[in-house]
């Protein structure tokens, strides 16, 4: 049998670093509206420029369910292995993530939902850099799982909010806006949230554009 046989096709290489390149440039996009929001203290999708930032949000995660599924073929076209169910869960929570992000227009779900099943996908994101791969630098994984913990945190944000101050964050349809107390709850699970944006909501992108590169190289150097 030939050596090549045990190749997957470049095309799966390029497909699935490409997909992880435009879901990270799309990342840093909403990463830099997010910021613009929060200086001018219009978070949320109430506004243009709010909305924007769901609308790029949510194409960015779409995008990474299509990057989930390729670096699933690719993995199984590699080792001839793949944990089905870690990668049904990868797909279905980028999937649900921006659906989310849509469905806080209307007011169906509150604007900070989609962070549940974004903490999701970070229990993906924690599962594949923890697996060693020979072709995949240390240094590029650990960035991987720290941004992987970040988004679980986040994710827990809702959760926890709706336990220990206000069910609002949970509730379908979502409620209006109001004042929340200002206790230590409240308090502590703000740092939290800020702490995991930095590890998680800031890191993800440099993690898929970077190993995007590296899979759109590897697809180059396997055409030879």
């Amino acid at each position: 049998m030939r050596a090549t046989s045990y190749l997957p096709p470049i095309a799966g290489y390029r497909t699935a670093g490409w997909y992880a390149i435009i879901s990270g440039l799309l990342a840093v996009t909403g990463l830099f509206l997010l910021v613009k929001l929060l200086v001018i203290g219009a978070a949320g999708p109430y506004s243009p420029m709010g909305r924007l930032h769901y609308v790029i949000c949510a194409i960015q995660y779409l995008v990474q369910t299509f990057f989930v599924f390729a670096f699933f073929s690719l993995q199984q076209k590699i080792t001839h292995y793949g944990r089905v169910p870690v990668h049904i869960m990868g797909m279905a929570a980028t999937l649900l993530t921006s659906l989310s992000l849509l469905l806080a227009f209307p007011r169906i779900v509150s604007d900070i939902f989609y962070m549940v099943p974004q903490g999701i996908f970070g229990v993906w994101l924690i599962s594949v850099n923890l697996r060693r791969r020979e072709n995949v630098s240390r240094g590029l994984q650990a960035l991987g799982v720290i941004a992987g913990i970040g988004l679980l945190v986040e994710g827990v944000f809702p959760v926890a909010f709706g336990i220990f101050v206000s069910m609002d964050a949970l509730r379908i349809p979502a409620v209006a806006l109001r004042e929340y107390p200002e206790n230590f709850a409240n308090h502590f699970l703000h740092q939290m949230l800020m702490a995991a944006f930095i590890t998680g909501v800031v890191m993800l992108p440099l993690w898929l554009v970077i190993y995007g590169i590296g899979l759109v190289r590897m697809g180059t150097a396997v055409r030879g």
